[in-house]
């Protein structure tokens, strides 16, 4: 084809992935844009973009946790918890571009009413975090900082420096001895107390 007196090419698709009946029909199809001046390349990435579009929270959210989160984390297991029990329920089959701030802040507030705070800052982040790599990746123009509600009036992060007292350990101590559990169940919890790592910790500890 010649586009602005240039000669170029592109590639339709794969034989037999691409029969030569809908090889043509995708030749007519750019050539239109063509002669509208479009040239191929844009045409496909307009479509890729409208594709984008349509992409739910679900699989959006999905593609966030393999390539962002998986970086940085091993353990995906408490954010997809979040994900799977709180969210994928209410809007996990709608087009993420379509969700409105209001079903956003129905699902960190009623935590908060529920009298989880420290929950709904943690869906509140996770929210905001997908939000603003869907931004970036163009599935929508929506900022999180528009669309999701400032940590503030979620709630406080609450701190966790408070120390066990004497008594406390030793309480904590004589019922694990007394408790009915497996012996690798009490010795990973009487590693919890002496290390002070986290459960997804102590999981991926290897030797």
């Amino acid at each position: 084809y010649r586009l602005a007196g240039r000669p170029a090419e592109i590639n339709l698709g794969r034989y037999p992935q691409m029969c030569l009946a809908d090889a043509r029909k995708r030749r007519d199809v750019l050539l239109m844009g063509i002669l509208d001046g479009k040239s191929p390349a844009e045409q496909r990435k307009a479509e890729q973009h409208a594709e984008m579009r349509g992409t739910t929270v679900e699989t959006f959210a999905e593609r966030w946790l393999t390539q962002q989160v998986s970086r940085k984390r091993e353990d995906l297991g408490p954010i997809r918890r979040y994900l799977k029990r709180e969210i994928y329920p209410l809007i996990g089959k709608k087009p993420l571009a379509s969700v409105e701030k209001k079903e956003l802040r129905e699902i960190i507030f009623a935590k908060v009413d529920a009298g989880h705070e420290q929950a709904a800052l943690a869906l509140r982040n996770i929210l905001h975090r997908v939000w603003e790599y869907a931004v970036e990746c163009e599935i929508t123009e929506k900022s999180p900082a528009v669309v999701i509600p400032k940590a503030k009036y979620v709630a406080e992060v609450s701190s966790r420096s408070r120390a066990l007292k004497e008594a406390e350990i030793k309480a904590f101590l004589r019922g694990l001895d007394a408790a009915k559990l497996r012996d690798y169940l009490k010795d990973a919890l009487s590693l919890i107390l002496l290390t002070l790592v986290r459960k997804s910790e102590l999981r991926l500890a290897r030797k």
